[in-house]
Protein backbone atom coordinates (compact mmCIF):
# COMPACT_ATOMS: atom_id res chain seq x y z
CA UNK A 1 0.00 0.00 0.00
CA UNK A 2 2.57 2.43 0.50
CA UNK A 3 4.30 1.53 -2.69
CA UNK A 4 1.00 2.46 -4.02
CA UNK A 5 1.03 5.77 -2.45
CA UNK A 6 4.15 6.61 -3.24
CA UNK A 7 3.91 6.23 -6.98
CA UNK A 8 0.41 8.00 -6.85
CA UNK A 9 2.46 10.81 -5.14
CA UNK A 10 5.70 11.41 -7.88
CA UNK A 11 3.61 10.93 -10.72
CA UNK A 12 1.29 14.10 -9.16
CA UNK A 13 4.32 15.68 -8.56
CA UNK A 14 5.97 14.99 -12.18
CA UNK A 15 2.42 16.73 -13.72
CA UNK A 16 2.66 19.67 -11.47
CA UNK A 17 6.25 20.31 -12.18
CA UNK A 18 5.86 19.43 -16.27
CA UNK A 19 2.77 21.82 -16.04
CA UNK A 20 4.69 24.48 -14.27
CA UNK A 21 7.27 24.19 -16.97
CA UNK A 22 5.25 23.83 -19.82
CA UNK A 23 2.82 27.15 -18.45
CA UNK A 24 6.08 29.13 -18.13
CA UNK A 25 7.54 27.93 -21.42
CA UNK A 26 4.48 28.75 -23.44
CA UNK A 27 4.18 32.11 -21.51
CA UNK A 28 7.50 34.06 -22.02
CA UNK A 29 7.89 31.73 -25.74
CA UNK A 30 7.17 34.87 -27.78
CA UNK A 31 8.30 37.38 -25.86
CA UNK A 32 11.06 39.72 -27.63
CA UNK A 33 14.46 40.13 -26.23
CA UNK A 34 15.31 43.48 -26.78
CA UNK A 35 11.53 44.65 -26.08
CA UNK A 36 10.04 43.26 -22.98
CA UNK A 37 6.68 44.71 -21.75
CA UNK A 38 3.32 43.63 -19.99
CA UNK A 39 1.53 43.33 -23.19
CA UNK A 40 3.53 40.58 -24.72
CA UNK A 41 2.64 38.16 -21.72
CA UNK A 42 -0.88 39.01 -21.92
CA UNK A 43 -0.95 38.81 -25.49
CA UNK A 44 0.83 35.26 -25.03
CA UNK A 45 -1.43 34.13 -22.35
CA UNK A 46 -3.74 32.28 -24.09
CA UNK A 47 -1.39 29.93 -25.01
CA UNK A 48 -0.64 29.34 -21.44
CA UNK A 49 -4.73 27.78 -20.95
CA UNK A 50 -4.04 24.08 -21.77
CA UNK A 51 -1.30 24.13 -19.26
CA UNK A 52 -3.46 25.45 -16.66
CA UNK A 53 -5.84 22.71 -17.18
CA UNK A 54 -3.71 19.91 -16.61
CA UNK A 55 -2.22 21.83 -13.60
CA UNK A 56 -5.87 21.98 -12.39
CA UNK A 57 -6.43 18.29 -13.02
CA UNK A 58 -3.05 17.76 -11.23
CA UNK A 59 -4.61 19.39 -8.24
CA UNK A 60 -7.84 17.24 -8.36
CA UNK A 61 -6.48 14.51 -8.42
CA UNK A 62 -5.09 15.01 -4.65
CA UNK A 63 -8.86 14.83 -4.30
CA UNK A 64 -10.97 12.88 -6.56
CA UNK A 65 -8.09 10.66 -8.03
CA UNK A 66 -9.81 8.60 -10.61
CA UNK A 67 -12.06 10.81 -12.09
CA UNK A 68 -8.86 13.60 -12.07
CA UNK A 69 -6.89 10.16 -14.10
CA UNK A 70 -9.45 9.45 -16.47
CA UNK A 71 -9.35 13.33 -17.56
CA UNK A 72 -5.61 13.36 -17.21
CA UNK A 73 -5.11 10.54 -19.48
CA UNK A 74 -8.10 12.77 -22.18
CA UNK A 75 -6.08 15.55 -21.83
CA UNK A 76 -2.53 13.60 -22.34
CA UNK A 77 -4.64 12.08 -25.70
CA UNK A 78 -5.55 14.98 -26.88
CA UNK A 79 -2.30 16.88 -26.82
CA UNK A 80 -0.08 13.82 -27.69
CA UNK A 81 -2.20 13.86 -30.92
CA UNK A 82 -1.80 17.85 -31.37
CA UNK A 83 2.20 17.79 -30.70
CA UNK A 84 2.44 14.73 -33.34
CA UNK A 85 0.17 15.87 -35.75
CA UNK A 86 2.40 19.15 -36.56
CA UNK A 87 5.65 18.80 -38.76
CA UNK A 88 7.55 20.83 -36.05
CA UNK A 89 7.23 17.96 -34.01
CA UNK A 90 10.43 17.46 -31.61
CA UNK A 91 11.16 14.34 -30.11
CA UNK A 92 11.12 16.19 -26.85
CA UNK A 93 8.05 17.64 -27.36
CA UNK A 94 6.18 14.00 -28.40
CA UNK A 95 8.18 12.01 -25.38
CA UNK A 96 7.21 14.97 -22.67
CA UNK A 97 3.60 14.71 -24.79
CA UNK A 98 3.83 11.05 -24.49
CA UNK A 99 3.94 10.88 -20.62
CA UNK A 100 1.04 12.67 -20.14
CA UNK A 101 -1.41 10.06 -20.72
CA UNK A 102 1.01 7.32 -19.58
CA UNK A 103 1.26 9.45 -16.29
CA UNK A 104 -2.74 9.53 -16.24
CA UNK A 105 -2.97 5.75 -16.79
CA UNK A 106 -0.87 4.83 -13.71
CA UNK A 107 -2.83 7.46 -11.25
CA UNK A 108 -6.00 5.50 -12.28
CA UNK A 109 -4.19 1.96 -11.85
CA UNK A 110 -3.00 3.30 -8.61
CA UNK A 111 -6.56 4.66 -8.08
CA UNK A 112 -8.23 1.43 -8.71
CA UNK A 113 -5.73 -0.65 -6.53
CA UNK A 114 -6.52 1.43 -3.82
CA UNK A 115 -9.94 1.26 -3.90
CA UNK A 116 -9.71 -2.42 -4.61
CA UNK A 117 -7.68 -3.06 -1.35
CA UNK A 118 -9.61 -0.57 1.22
CA UNK A 119 -12.86 -2.58 0.39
Amino acid sequence: MKIIGMIKIIGQIYLLSLSLLAFYFALISAIDVSNIDGLELLQNLANTIPWIGLFSLTLMSWKRLILSAYLITLFGAITLYFCTSADWAFPIVIFLSATIPATGLVLLFCGQLTKKLSV
